[in-house]
């Protein structure tokens, strides 16, 4: 995990607040891919975590001030930085201008873009740490131990029913997205639309690849995202075409 530099404006680590009874540690997570979703819960409860999860930015917002209103704030926010809606950068804007300080309510972005800019973005919109996917359970515990003072009791360990059956729905769905990148690169050319939702399967896909022992495939999803992301009009399918053979390179 990482956090500002020592270097940027607001240097000093702000000490998050600390629920008064360990019963009411509750996490927040913000993640729009629903398998990355599932295993950071399996991990928040193998620590012994409640983790409540939301799928865009706006959703976020929503339930931190829900939460806060009817009491029962979150100690953590764990956040992704892109999603649909509203992106983690600018849902943490609103949280900070919204009056949710770090002292209140620290949030970690969980991210699969770590390049410098990126970075920079993250820490300059209110966030305190980013967390690089894919997350590991000891990345997730040193993240509690650096921003949740009081830890929760360990709970059961994660059921190996239950990440065999994610690993199945993972293999799922980068057939699926396999499948529609070569259908889109066979067709000659693709919508906007199509291109942008490949896109974001493809920044999926480099965030789950990790944690399911393929790490040669998150960074050529990684890539291929950025090499579709940065392509200018009427380049598109020769992105796509170009994602497709970093996919194809590494099985």
């Amino acid at each position: 995990m990482a956090s500002r530099p020592a270097s940027s404006s607001g240097a000093t680590k702000q000490q998050p607040a600390v629920p008064a009874r360990r019963e009411e540690l509750r996490i927040l997570l913000a993640e729009d891919n629903c398998i990355a979703a599932e295993l950071l819960r399996m991990m928040g409860d193998r620590l012994g975590a409640k983790m409540d999860w939301v799928e865009n930015g706006l959703d976020a917002v929503d339930t931190v001030h829900r939460a806060r209103e009817a009491g029962l704030p979150y100690a953590l926010l764990l956040m992704d930085a892109m999603m649909p809606v509203l992106s983690g950068a600018e849902a943490t804007r609103r949280l900070r201008a919204n009056g949710i300080s770090p002292e209140e309510l620290p949030i970690v972005a969980v991210t699969a873009a770590t390049a410098n800019d990126e970075v920079r973005d993250l820490f300059d919109s209110g966030m305190q740490a980013y967390l690089a996917k894919p997350v590991s359970i000891a990345d997730l515990s040193a993240c509690f131990d650096a921003w949740v003072t009081t830890r929760p009791e360990a709970g059961a360990p994660i059921a190996r029913h239950s990440f065999d059956a994610l690993r199945r729905r993972y293999a799922l769905r980068k057939t699926e997205v396999f499948s529609q990148l070569e259908e889109c690169v066979s067709a000659g050319n693709c919508a906007d639309e199509e291109t942008s939702a490949l896109r974001n399967h493809l920044h999926k896909l480099a965030g789950t690849a990790g944690s399911f022992g393929e790490e040669a495939l998150s960074a050529a999803a990684a890539e291929a995202a950025g090499v579709v992301a940065a392509a200018q009009p009427g380049e598109s399918h020769a992105a796509l075409a170009k994602a497709l053979a970093l996919i194809k390179a590494v099985g």
